[in-house]
């Protein structure tokens, strides 16, 4: 019987080249490369000085120039800074500058809109504040005013295509129409607080709606993409710092800017990241803006509309716990924790406004808050939550009584009859419905 004995050998150590390198079981740890290479760094400071050289043309003394011949060379400089990216991308065939200065392009495309929507309020809107000599922007030709908007916008809509193209070139099309079209609210010759307000509302929710739209495709969520999204928001920023700047404070623009902030908080980030944990964290950050909007809203509905002292009261506290209720259901954490906190706020606030404040207004929302919330908390089981509220109703109804007795003879017992036949006949409804789905 053989046995295979080879394996068993030792290896002829006699035929091994010594001019051969040993292989090493440990290896040196590799050093990490930076990120920050010197073209990447060049990239970034070439980008800060064309920004601050953007922001020194606007600011220096043009007495030799009209501001429409300060607009064109503006513009002039946009168009030279898109053709050298265009060059450094095709020519040069090096993309990262090409998108980095399209990238400078692009933030500065609404600042042209804001130019343009001054020489236009210079011709057909009435000044409201006396504007910095480096703000200001005005011509006495109204003609001439307009078809400079005009030209100005057909040559920044291209502009704004090759930008979108560098940096998203799928959706290039949609994020030009969006850029072009939010920024086009700049050319409104309105300035007064609530004109600005509706205005910017309605870029805020825009602005939600197509970013919700394009963060869907991959390629708006790379960094290109992002950048391109946040372009979109540009023109809303102009709206509120201008206002807030050159205009008395208003609550509306106030709660303007609360609610952007809420939006950015709320939703923006949180789309932005995967763990729900996270996501939640930054929302519930995202409700104190909000509550502040709400809070500043009712604070101009108190200023315009010379409330009674009961009403002014609700009109702040009320927008808070609405405000939390309507969040709950855009949440990605537990509507639970939206709702019990606006179900608590609602019910401390009219119990602490019933025992100082009083007034039959008060005690009628007493009523019907303390009835909705006992019910909902004892539904959820939450059991201190319940006893507020039943204390509530019962403060209510204590209260309607002493003014039906002291002060009104009839509009008491119309409100508690009007309150009692609604709740028995929801009631009613809500069996009926649970009835007809066993």
């Amino acid at each position: 019987m053989t046995y295979a004995t080879e394996s068993f050998q030792e290896p002829d150590t006699e035929h091994v080249r010594l001019d051969c390198p040993v292989e090493q079981h440990e290896q040196e740890p590799e050093t990490p490369k930076s990120r920050w290479t010197v073209p990447a760094l060049l990239r970034l400071g070439g980008a800060m000085v064309l920004l601050t050289s953007a922001t020194t043309f606007l600011f220096q003394n043009w007495d030799m120039w009209t501001d429409v011949e300060r607009y064109i060379a503006f513009l002039v400089y946009t168009m030279v800074l898109t053709a050298t990216g265009f060059f450094c991308g095709i020519r040069l065939k090096e993309t990262k500058s090409a998108r980095t200065l399209l990238a400078v392009v692009g933030a500065i495309i609404p600042v042209h809109f804001s130019q343009l929507g001054a020489l236009l309020y210079s011709c057909f809107g009435t000044p409201l504040a006396h504007y910095p000599k480096w703000l200001t922007w005005q011509t006495t030709d109204s003609v001439g005013a307009l078809l400079t908007s005009g030209a100005g916008v057909l040559v920044l809509i291209p502009i704004a295509l090759v930008v979108f193209t560098a940096l998203a070139r799928s959706h290039a099309k949609v994020l030009t129409a969006g850029i072009i079209v939010c920024s086009s609210v700049l050319l409104v010759p309105l300035r007064d607080p609530i004109s600005m307000t509706l205005l910017g509302l309605m870029l805020l929710i825009a602005n939600v709606m197509l970013d919700n739209y394009l963060s869907g495709f991959t390629a708006c969520r790379t960094r290109e993409g992002l950048m391109s999204r946040a372009m979109l928001g540009i023109p809303l920023l102009l709206i509120i710092a201008r206002s807030l700047h050159l205009y008395q404070f208003s609550f509306l623009i106030g709660a303007l800017g609360f609610a952007t902030l809420g939006a950015f908080l709320f939703y923006l980030i949180p789309q932005r990241i995967e763990d729900d944990s996270k996501a939640a964290t930054w929302q519930y950050l995202g409700t104190v803006p909000f509550g502040m909007s709400a809070i500043m809203l009712g604070l101009e509905l108190v200023k315009t509309a010379s409330l009674s002292p009961e009403y002014s009261a609700m009109a702040v506290h009320m927008p808070i716990p609405l405000t939390l209720f309507a969040l709950s259901f855009f949440c990605r954490g537990e509507r639970s924790m939206y709702r019990f906190s606006a179900a608590f706020t609602s019910v401390f606030c009219m119990l602490l406004q019933v025992m100082t404040i009083g007034g039959l207004g008060s005690a009628t929302v007493a009523i019907c808050v303390g009835l909705t919330v006992g019910t909902y908390a004892y539904a959820e089981r939450y059991h201190l939550l319940s006893t507020g509220g039943v204390i509530l109703f019962i403060s209510g109804l204590i209260s309607t009584i002493r003014y039906a007795l002291e002060v009104f003879p009839l509009q008491p017992w119309m409100i508690l009859a009007f309150i009692g036949l609604s709740a028995v006949i929801l009631a009613a409804c809500m069996e009926s419905k649970s009835i007809q789905k066993q």
